[in-house]
């Protein structure tokens, strides 16, 4: 199968949002399910199209991607935020699993989250402490 991919890898399924850093998609490890399906397969394991669906849950990816300027190459926001994203090893901030640069575009690879801090915060806004709801909501 001949599929456009990102970096030889990333086969990109939806735009879903716009951050500072740039459009945000959800991609698909392409590589990594198809190797999975096929060694399933080789075991004996029925793969119907479900199955390798439900496989396919476990490679998913958010990818940020900006354009590089032809004048003046990767925004220097763009810069910093990949060298803090790299720094941070925390399990309460999302990480980085690669950067690449493709097609006069910079990339993160980054773990595909359900929801983002605002929609959290707003949903969970009656079981916060008084002194944080006046702090993060002033």
């Amino acid at each position: 199968m001949d599929l456009p991919l990102l970096n030889h890898r990333y086969l990109l399924l939806d735009k879903i949002g716009q951050g500072g850093f740039g459009v945000i998609s959800q991609v698909l490890d392409y590589h990594l399910w198809n190797t999975r399906v096929q060694e399933k397969q080789k075991a004996g394991e029925r793969m119907d199209k479900e199955a390798q669906l439900l496989l396919a849950l476990e490679y998913m990816w958010a990818v940020k991607k900006q354009t590089c300027q032809r004048e003046y190459g990767v925004n220097f926001t763009t810069l910093r935020e990949i060298k803090v994203a790299k720094s941070v090893e925390s399990e309460l901030v999302v990480g980085v699993e690669e950067i690449f640069v493709e097609n006069e575009s910079v990339s993160m690879v980054m773990p595909l989250c359900l929801t983002d801090l605002a929609e959290l915060l707003a949903t969970h806004r009656h079981d916060l402490p008084t002194c944080d709801k006046l702090f993060l909501f002033r």
